[in-house]
């Protein structure tokens, strides 16, 4: 059976022109004809997800999801995007697990020295589960049961 087994989610806030945030960010539209003469839209976050744990390859594992290339600008840190990115590839995952099976873990790869994100993470419901090495040094998996 075929399907699309990844997706790219996008964040976007609407922004004074000079580059300021509103203090709320919003999910109701895309629309550019939705912002005034005095707001723009900016994309400040993206992540990948997938169905299996391998970033390139399809995955044989359908029972789990995993996220891949965080990121958040950093002029819109602390403003819920991360969170709002991560629960909405929870949502993915579950959306494809009710289609097609599977799908009832989260995992992610963490490179080590990057407390900032491991801490978000566990703020979330995410555990740490093992370390592997590979190519790029000493990643660490975490997980979630979703």
């Amino acid at each position: 059976m075929e399907r699309d087994d990844r997706v790219m989610l996008v964040a976007e806030l609407i922004v004074a022109k000079d580059d300021t945030f509103s203090d709320t960010m919003d999910t109701t539209s895309s629309d550019p004809a939705n912002t005034d003469a005095t707001t723009k839209q900016k994309i400040v976050g993206c992540c990948g997800v997938k169905i299996g744990s391998s970033e390139t390859q399809p995955g044989p594992e359908i029972d789990v999801g995993s996220v891949w290339r965080v990121s958040v600008d950093a002029s819109a840190r602390q403003r819920g995007v991360g969170r709002a990115l991560m629960d909405e590839a929870e949502r993915w995952v579950l959306a494809e697990e009710k289609k097609n099976g599977g799908g009832s873990k989260m995992k992610m790869q963490l490179v080590t020295g990057n407390g900032i994100a491991a801490h978000f993470y566990k703020a979330i419901g995410y555990r740490k589960r093992y370390w592997a090495l590979d190519f790029f040094g000493l990643p660490g998996w975490f997980e979630k049961d979703l």
